[in-house]
């Protein structure tokens, strides 16, 4: 903020005062910018609770397959409802946005292998988190890239105890263990390559 003053042309302004420059000095910009940028931080923490959050290892969420709309598999023109498949043990949130341009790179090395990485790896489910601003905003997303995976549907992220913001952005990626009712948080978010091994490795360790 600046603050400008301007005099009116033809008019001489009157000799300061004490009262003036004290009103000056009160209304000083030095001394008001330091309590209007607490303010804007306090708004701040208080509009965007969930912007510096994200599903700690142990968080349960709801099964979203088992809520209204809460996982749907992308198409062009819909998204219809699915249901995770019974020998899925665990699913990996892609987190990812339309702005994301990291994330459309990803997408596409993903897709090209995701046929024969499910054919090797029946238990693993990745799901498309959409971090994008409003329900409607996710739906275009989702719909444009289409994946041949899962997504969680795009009204849920914004209900509790899902986050519509994840602490590191996109892309990211986290690990959750399947249950008859949860998904439970088993990796903090991170990059692909570290989460999909964790995954693997407890996958590979539930069978052993």
């Amino acid at each position: 903020m600046k603050f400008k003053g301007k005099s009116l042309s033809g008019v001489k302004p009157d000799p300061p005062s004490r009262t003036r420059l004290n009103v000056g000095r009160a209304l000083c910009p030095t001394t008001i910018l330091p309590h209007i940028g607490a303010i804007i931080v306090a708004l701040i923490a208080t509009l965007s609770p969930s912007s510096a959050f994200a599903f700690e290892v142990g968080t349960l969420l709801p099964r979203p397959d088992q809520t209204r709309g809460g996982l749907v598999q992308p198409k062009r023109f819909t998204l219809p409802r699915v249901e995770l498949s019974a020998e899925t043990l665990v699913v990996v949130f892609f987190y990812s946005a339309s702005w994301c341009e990291p994330c459309k790179k990803i997408g596409a090395a993903l897709q090209a292998t995701y046929p024969d990485f499910q054919t090797r790896v029946p238990d693993l489910q990745v799901i498309t988190y959409s971090l994008d601003r409003s329900p409607s905003a996710r739906a275009d997303y989702l719909r444009k890239e289409a994946y041949p995976w899962p997504a969680i549907g795009p009204g849920l992220v914004d209900k509790a105890p899902w986050l519509n913001a994840i602490e590191g952005g996109t892309p990211q990626f986290q690990a959750f263990a399947v249950t008859e009712t949860h998904l439970e948080a088993i990796t903090a978010p991170g990059p692909a390559d570290e989460i999909m091994n964790a995954a693997l490795r407890f996958i590979s360790s539930g069978k052993n």
